[in-house]
């Protein structure tokens, strides 16, 4: 079992996105922000909705086009609560608007359903637009709170493997993470990131190495035959525990990066619990079995305290049958006595004259003992014919029989 720590700066980024909210009451959110596949279609739409009660379906978003605001960009796990808190600042500001159309402070407005209610009153967010659209622009940058606070996420690894005592193969069994980063914009998505940083953990901990060729600085290992990451065999049950909170300094969503959090230590707890404490190969990733041999422990040490197969080991039988394959006898244990002292195989017979005599199976060895081809007369019917006496078969066979001269 191994354990480590995850840790991740916490970084805003300066942003902007426009969020315009229709006459027939559904909403448009734009930013040059990308989508790389984490999800920001997703959150950029979800924190609009849920600002201006729009369901998710008559949200558009619109991501990628230069001309468009200018986002934080994806990347360094700050582009959720970057770009997000711009679309936060714009639902804001068109909130007051609302209010004021319908009469009501700001904090007293809530919207849901399409309807505008606060202070007694109710209208619908169609009426009080009267027909037009309203539009705003959100504006975020890094301000006081990102010098008077040392902002991070964090989060704890716990993997479990088991490691062969006598090949050193180290086979996953499952990991955990557990994760804190303030409130969790979309459990879905956060969730995934997770799983998959500590999926490229694994990675990073046993198979992903890159290889240099020392004497021109080259790759060597540049394509994926060679650069093995992780595959569906090499991944056990893992688990993503996120621990919901709020974290007001971090930003106006109250949460902070995620993307990059869960690799952050992931390799480090596969590492501690693949090695021995005496071995400190944490620093010697990927844990190649070359990096392993030499400090495992001795498995016949303490035989009777071994682990069983279960727990990550392959007992040794404490003596390898041997057989004894002549005269047709197969499958007796030979005693020790013997066994010659010169080897550890048994000696084998040898023949008059001199090459090893080997047991004769199947057809072609009847065929030879018959007297067929490849046999002493080489041929049937022609065993009186003068011959030259040679050690090679004339027909090339391979067989080391002596011709009749």
């Amino acid at each position: 079992m191994g354990v480590a720590s995850a840790a991740r700066v916490n970084m805003l980024r300066p942003a902007a996105a426009r969020v315009r909210l229709e006459p027939d009451g559904s909403l448009r959110v734009e930013s040059d922000q990308t989508d790389i596949g984490t999800g920001s279609y997703a959150i950029l739409g979800q924190i609009a909705g849920e600002m201006l009660g729009v369901p998710i379906d008559r949200v558009t978003v619109t991501l990628g086009d230069s001309e468009l605001p200018t986002g934080a960009g994806s990347g360094g796990s700050f582009g959720a609560t970057s770009t997000g808190s711009a679309v936060f600042r714009a639902c804001e500001t068109i909130r007051e608007r609302l209010a004021y159309q319908l009469g009501v402070k700001p904090d007293a407005l809530e919207i849901r359903d399409g309807i505008a209610s606060g202070d007694g009153k109710t209208a619908s967010v169609t009426d009080l637009l009267t027909g037009s659209a309203i539009e705003e622009i959100g504006r975020i940058k890094p301000g006081k709170t990102s010098q008077d606070y040392a902002q991070g996420s964090y989060g704890a690894f716990f993997a479990e493997v088991g490691v062969n005592a006598w090949t050193g193969e180290i086979r996953m069994r499952r990991m955990l993470g557990a994760f804190g980063f303030g409130r969790v914009l979309n459990a879905k998505t956060a969730g995934s990131q997770c799983l998959g940083g500590m999926v490229w953990g694994i990675g990073n901990a046993l198979t992903e190495e890159l290889v240099f060729d020392l004497r021109n600085g080259h790759l060597v290992n540049h394509d994926l035959a060679e650069y093995h990451v992780p595959v569906h065999a090499d991944v056990p049950d893992v688990q993503v525990i996120l621990l919901e909170e709020r974290d007001a300094p971090a930003s106006p969503l109250q949460a902070k990066g995620v993307g990059e959090l869960g690799i952050c230590g992931a390799a480090g707890a596969i590492a501690i619990a693949s090695t021995t404490p005496e071995a400190s190969l944490a620093a010697q990733l990927s844990l190649t079995l070359d990096k392993l041999l030499a400090d495992l422990p001795d498995p016949m040490r303490n035989r009777n305290d071994r682990p069983s197969p279960a727990a990550g080991t392959m007992p040794r039988p404490d003596r390898w049958p041997m057989t004894q394959r002549q005269e047709g006898r197969t499958d007796e244990r030979l005693s020790e006595a013997s066994i010659p002292k010169t080897g550890t195989k048994p000696a084998r017979q040898l023949s008059e004259d001199g090459p090893p005599a080997r047991p004769r199976r199947g057809k072609l060895a009847r065929r030879r003992q018959a007297g067929g081809h490849g046999g002493p007369d080489h041929r049937r019917g022609q065993r009186d014919r003068p011959r030259r006496r040679h050690r090679l078969c004339a027909r090339g066979c391979g067989c080391r029989a002596v011709l009749p001269g």
